[in-house]
């Protein structure tokens, strides 16, 4: 991957986690690790620390594609990082799409699987 590609891509990552729990996973990170928790909402909590964020979300039968969904990688330009993309052998599983929490997001599928979904905060411009 260029250099160029890299800095494109590159402006964050966040861990995403499915738990069974998401009251109890709320009270550790923050109680036991120290973590903030920026955002609680149904299911889905956002906790960060020194940096570093981890995503929570409450596994639900019917949303089996939690448990495979691996990362958020933050970009500060969702369509040209889509169609930088688009160019290689990328397996989308989610197109270019606005979200009601805020964000522009798409997906896409590693080799083993895993769900890697890329966002960018705020609308297009």
């Amino acid at each position: 991957m260029s250099t160029e590609t890299s800095a494109l891509l590159g402006s964050g990552i966040a861990s995403y986690l499915a738990v069974p729990d998401i009251s109890k996973s709320v009270q550790y990170y923050r109680d036991v690790l120290g973590f903030r928790v920026d955002m609680l909402d149904a299911g889905f909590a956002l906790v960060s620390r020194d940096g570093a964020t981890v995503m929570l979300q409450e596994r639900v039968a019917s949303k089996a594609s939690f448990s495979r969904l691996a990362a958020y990688i933050w970009v500060r330009d969702i369509e040209q990082s889509h169609e930088k993309l688009t160019a290689s052998e990328v397996k989308f599983t989610q197109q270019v799409c606005p979200t009601p929490w805020g964000t522009i997001e798409f997906q896409v599928e590693d080799p083993d699987g895993y769900q890697l979904r890329f966002a960018q905060i705020g609308a297009i411009e």
